[in-house]
């Protein structure tokens, strides 16, 4: 939460602090429609909408600029519920152009529905590839053909969004040329977003380019995350639950080695991950994937072969560390995890570990904050925390939650040493983990 505000104060104070050339356009202050601002402002000019209904085809013409509703000052999600645009048949909004930006502008949007058109943002543009050149943040998507269908040559940055009841959400598409090799290519990086009730799938990759989908949730739509025609997928952190699909990738064999599918968490869904093509195991790897029917169709042998050995957690793995469990999420709506959940730890051992985020990274979206040695989860380290442990041990008392907690050696495993370890820290000053 203090990175949202944080983001939006930056924001208000770029406005402020603008160039002598730049304006703020207030709509319907200054213009009584979104077009007619679009069509005065000039390249790092903001468009201020006022909440109401907008039945537009905003077409902002390449135009680096800031266009928000008054969510950019309030933080208030109902300032989005109440701030719409409606493309009818058409698009709600539409940028198209090629290295049109002067160098170190960008273009955002920020804060608005978008519902009942064809497409709700329609984004084609061809830039410079060395930083990220447009954002499309905190709105929220309903009731269109697409949400979100963004050409990438420009690294774009699609967060922090809803779409719900679309019949896709985002379609990320990088350009290839004739002969199917790839152009180059910025990339979509989709993140931090909610995929509710979309009839064909929450997001999909394809045409070339690299796509990040990252700490999103998929929930409720035919397909959760999608992927085809020579896409570069990296599907990481997310959580894909109660779709008929989870996961479908059809793969190219040009691109077979750029499918990446880590650190999920893809339960409930009648199928799990189907793959129709082929695809090297190493790729699936760190996913918790219990599904109603079926957990993996077309994957590498192996796949789901939990008698193999165990994880970290000492929960039954296959060989690259996917397991089938129920995911003990305490919610469904964030879909944190409970103390307990076998989620927990049980990530990409290589990836970086966000504070106070335990030994590993977390399968999922959500990762579980716990301090190493509280092991009654207290957020203090005490006394009573080596009397829970000795219990633990000794006279079969509950387990320390989550399990690491009381791991203060980091061997995986709670024993005699720990208490030891957990007492010089308390007594004599040590840190953990012990050596």
């Amino acid at each position: 939460m203090k990175h949202i505000k944080l983001f939006f104060l930056l924001i208000t104070l770029a406005i402020f602090w603008q160039g002598a050339n730049a304006a703020i356009i207030h709509v319907p202050g200054d213009s009584s429609t979104i077009q007619g601002a679009a069509n005065g402002a000039a390249n790092g000019d903001t468009i201020l909408v006022a909440p109401g209904v907008y039945h537009e085809n905003v077409d902002l013409d390449c135009k680096a600029v800031l266009l928000a509703s008054h969510y950019l000052f309030d933080n208030d999600t109902l300032t989005i519920n109440s701030t719409i645009i409606e493309g009818g048949s058409g698009n709600a909004l539409s940028w198209e152009g090629s290295n049109c930006f002067p160098e170190n502008e960008s273009l955002t949007v920020i804060g608005f529905t978008m519902r009942n058109s064809f497409y709700g943002v329609w984004k084609y543009l061809g830039w410079r590839f060395d930083q990220p050149r447009s954002r499309i943040c905190h709105n929220r998507f309903m009731n269109n053909y697409c949400g979100v269908f963004s050409v990438t040559w420009d690294n774009c940055v699609i967060d922090h969004n809803i779409f719900i009841s679309n019949a896709e959400g985002v379609e990320c598409y990088g350009d290839i040329s004739k002969d199917g090799s790839q152009l180059p290519s910025g990339m979509n990086i989709v993140e931090n977003n909610v995929f509710l009730f979309n009839s064909l799938v929450g997001a999909v990759a394809w045409g070339g380019a690299s796509h990040i989908f990252r700490n999103n949730i998929f929930s409720r739509n035919t397909r959760g995350i999608s992927s085809a025609y020579y896409s570069s997928l990296n599907a990481a952190g997310n959580v894909v639950c109660n779709n008929s699909i989870g996961v479908y990738c059809e793969i190219s064999v040009a691109y077979e080695d750029s499918i990446i599918i880590k650190n999920n968490i893809i339960t409930a869904n009648d199928t799990g991950i189907y793959i129709n093509g082929s695809i090297e195991r190493r790729q699936i790897r760190y996913n918790d994937v219990k599904s109603r029917l079926v957990n993996f169709i077309g994957c590498p042998a192996g796949s789901g072969d939990t008698t193999w050995e165990t994880n970290f957690n000492g929960t039954p793995c296959d060989s690259f560390y996917n397991i089938t469990r129920d995911p003990l999420f305490a919610d469904t709506i964030d879909f944190e995890l409970l103390c307990n959940s076998p989620c927990i730890d049980a990530g990409d051992s290589s990836a970086q570990v966000p504070e106070s985020g335990g030994y590993r990274i977390d399968m999922g979206k959500n990762e579980f904050p716990y301090i190493i040695g509280d092991a009654n989860n207290d957020y203090r380290i005490d006394v009573t925390d080596v009397v829970l442990v000795i219990n633990y041990l000794f006279i079969h008392g509950p387990a320390p939650c989550p399990y690491h907690s009381s791991d203060t050696n980091g061997d995986g495993i709670i024993n005699s040493s720990d208490i030891v370890c957990l007492i010089n820290h308390l007594f004599c000053g040590s840190t953990f983990p012990c050596f």
